[in-house]
């Protein structure tokens, strides 16, 4: 329902869209309709990177949002038209690219993550081979909504959200192991991070 999903919106500061929502045209409307109308901060992940790539990048040129996207190289292949391997040669250059054209905010996952807002790049070389498990993107994901909601730049939020969660996993992998370790014991070593990020600001 489309009243009951602005109506929703209209409340709050941040919404992260696409994870475990599946693949509909229900899916793509509602993207479409968040895209074209909610005034907020706009994480797209997932599912909503997959609907987004079926209603057409270019509907983020005009949008009323502010977008923040959050690919691996897979799905930054799918809503860029770029072949992954041309990715790899330039992830920096074509993540600024993209972010700059779409004008969103653009965080691209991989052995560092990249984000670029098209004008800067910060590269996070924080995080380790046991986030590489189900889950480890929406810990991401929910991290994001919670800084993309105070802090006033989209870069610095988003470049703070992919330092805290691949700060989180170095710990759970040092308190777990990278076999088993899961998506909640990077999730559960959030507010250590936090902790120490404090403590050294003071």
């Amino acid at each position: 329902n489309e009243n009951e999903l602005s109506a929703l919106a209209s409340r709050v500061k941040t919404i992260a869209f696409g994870m475990g929502i599946g693949l509909s045209p229900e899916t793509e409307k509602a993207l479409g309709n968040l895209i074209n109308n909610y005034k907020g901060r706009l994480i797209i992940d997932a599912d909503g990177l997959t609907a987004l790539s079926r209603l057409g990048t270019d509907i983020l040129k005009t949008a009323s949002c502010e977008s923040i996207l959050t690919p691996h190289n897979m799905e930054f292949s799918r809503i860029s038209g770029l072949p992954i391997s041309e990715i790899l040669s330039a992830p920096i250059d074509h993540a600024k690219a993209f972010a700059k054209e779409y004008k969103c905010t653009l965080l691209l996952k991989g052995p560092s993550t990249i984000v670029a807002d098209g004008d800067r790049v910060y590269v996070v070389d924080r995080g380790c081979a046991g986030m590489a498990t189900a889950g480890s993107g929406d810990v991401l994901s929910g991290i994001l909504a919670a800084t993309a909601a105070y802090i006033p730049s989209p870069l610095e939020a988003t470049a703070l959200a992919a330092y805290i969660n691949g700060s989180a996993g170095e710990i759970a992998e040092s308190k777990t192991n990278p076999i088993s370790m899961t998506a909640g014991d990077t999730a559960r070593a959030i507010a250590e991070v936090i902790g120490n990020i404090l403590c050294n600001n003071r």
